[in-house]
């Protein structure tokens, strides 16, 4: 296997870019954890990291979903002993739950896995192989969703670690990078990865607007994925003035001990208890879009105690005239979210 540090110059150039942003500085100093599925991104990130002589452990997560699940583990370990580069391995077994689907709830049980491993190996930062191409997807998918401006922004550079709840944090140092230059790069090298047969099933719906969608549209607007990126670009820049307004909010409205002020929060016009919300939750790893946003605003209007749910594995209690965040919850059901207190 080649590390030669000629072959990767888009790579190294882009995550030492990352790392010399304000935003990754401070987890620098902490362990740094790269994820590797073993498919061609996360391959060209791990070696990328290995060039520039990064201390670094890998992550992998078999999920068991797969009859080629084991296969895939065993390719991740035979690449990082050959490459010298220590891996952890991790199994987990995914269940539905909340109504959640089961990419939703593999994901969920992915970052669990792997936020516990951290915790328990000293924290510190996650990097993921995320790149440009994934970005205007995910403005895409949120664009359908109704996510709002929120979700138009598409994927930070750095964001806290999903569903972790524990100051862990994520780096995607990759999303300024074409998908193409990472092919050519693995190319290049002859770096061997393995391909995931899901990613050739539109069933799921990333791949059917890879796919399907995204090249129709594209013959007739070509330039729709710079357009996309730069609508990415500037919502994420009119967020980081939200954000700080938000923060304001919840310094005013949130108590030390983390949970809010029932009474203040209802005190807020609309907007602001969605900005509040959103803000408040995302410092525990959730995101929800605009519609569950909304939905749990109207919840919220009730002071009767009890749980507020909009699905997933969390829930808002409130109790005594405070709203606190409740995780990793298996089963919430509505009628839980109108109990007594």
């Amino acid at each position: 296997m080649s590390d030669s540090l000629e072959r990767l110059p888009l790579l190294t150039a882009a995550i030492e870019r990352f790392f010399a942003s304000p935003a990754a500085s401070p987890p620098v100093a902490q362990p740094l954890w790269v994820a590797y599925s073993g498919g061609e991104d996360s391959t060209a990130l791990l070696m990328a990291c290995k060039a520039l002589g990064l201390a670094f452990r890998a992550i992998h997560v078999n999920h068991q979903l797969q009859t080629v699940a084991n296969e895939m583990a065993q390719h991740c370990i035979a690449f990082c002993h050959a490459a010298d580069i220590e891996l952890q391995v991790l199994t987990v077994e995914v269940k539905r739950a909340g109504g959640e689907s089961l990419e939703a709830q593999a994901r969920s049980s992915r970052y669990q896995a792997i936020a516990r491993c951290m915790q328990e190996n000293g924290g510190g930062l996650l990097l993921t192989a995320h790149h440009q191409e994934d970005q205007i997807e995910t403005a895409l998918i949120a664009l359908f969703r109704g996510s709002g401006l929120e979700g138009l922004a598409g994927m930070a550079p750095v964001s806290p670690l999903p569903s972790s709840g524990s100051g862990l944090m994520l780096g995607r140092p990759l999303l300024t990078v074409q998908k193409q230059d990472i092919r050519v790069c693995v190319q290049q090298n002859g770096w061997t990865f393995f391909e995931d047969p899901s990613n050739a099933s539109d069933a799921f719906r990333r791949n059917w607007l890879r796919h399907q969608l995204l090249p129709q549209v594209e013959a007739q607007f070509p330039q729709v994925r710079s357009s996309l990126l730069r609508l990415s670009r500037q919502v994420s820049a009119y967020k980081t003035e939200v954000r700080a307004s938000s923060e304001s909010l919840l310094a005013a409205v949130a108590a030390p001990e983390g949970y809010l002020r029932h009474a203040e929060f209802q005190l807020l016009n609309e907007g602001n208890k969605a900005r509040l919300l959103r803000l408040w939750l995302s410092k525990s790893g959730i995101r929800i879009n605009e519609l569950k946003t909304l939905e749990l605003i109207r919840q919220l209007e009730s002071t009767k105690g009890g749980l507020r749910t909009v699905g997933g594995r969390w829930a808002v209690r409130v109790k005594r005239g405070q709203l606190t965040l409740e995780m990793d919850r298996n089963t919430v059901t509505n009628k839980d979210s109108e109990s007594d207190a």
